[in-house]
């Protein structure tokens, strides 16, 4: 399909924001740097916009995945299939196993998307709130509060690409990692320990 020109790109844009506002209308956190056509038909250009949707360029990508990993089926449907495929093993299983599996499953499904949005935002905004991670985390790939905690602990952990921040009013916030841990050697740690006492 032919696609807009940068002229006309930027123009369908600015009608996208003087309609939507400034943040992408998918994820509302990130500018709206991408237009994005409602009926996938880059050929349906109304001059209103009404088939347009101003997005960010993350936003964009997961609507138009790309590369030989490309998705066919969305999370919800992913998801459908896991707990139909999975049902007639967990018959036989006791209840508690059955609700880890099912939690094992979502979470195959939920943490890489997690992980995909908080980078996201991370590269674009620098930082953000752990209060605004745990909200727009869960409604945006459609986990629990205690999910995205969890998840958030994982990718703050000591060796985690992210890490937890607490400002001058005890807010605590999520950001990239600003030094490399350093990881001594079990004598010299214990040596270091033995000179500090």
């Amino acid at each position: 399909m032919p696609r807009m020109s940068g002229k006309k790109a930027k123009l369908a844009l600015e009608i996208c924001i003087d309609r939507d506002g400034v943040l992408c209308v998918d994820c509302g956190k990130r500018p709206a740097r991408e237009v994005h056509h409602v009926d996938e038909n880059e050929e349906n250009n109304p001059p209103d916009g009404s088939n347009w949707w101003g997005l960010c360029h993350s936003c964009h990508r997961k609507m138009h995945p790309r590369g030989p990993n490309k998705p066919t089926l969305t999370p919800s449907e992913r998801m459908t299939l896991l707990e139909s495929e999975s049902e007639s093993v967990r018959e036989s299983m006791p209840e508690e196993a059955k609700a880890q599996t099912l939690e094992m499953a979502k979470n195959s499904v939920c943490y890489p998307m997690f992980v995909e949005w908080l980078g996201g935002i991370i590269d674009e905004m620098g930082i953000i709130s752990l209060a605004d991670v745990k909200n727009g985390g869960a409604y945006k790939v459609g986990c629990s509060q205690q999910a995205i905690q969890r998840y958030s602990d994982a990718l703050c952990s000591f060796t985690a690409p992210y890490e937890y921040f607490v400002n001058e009013e005890g807010k605590r916030f999520i950001r990239r990692r600003q030094t490399k841990p350093v990881i001594l050697p079990l004598k010299v740690a214990s040596m270091n320990r033995d000179n500090d006492a």
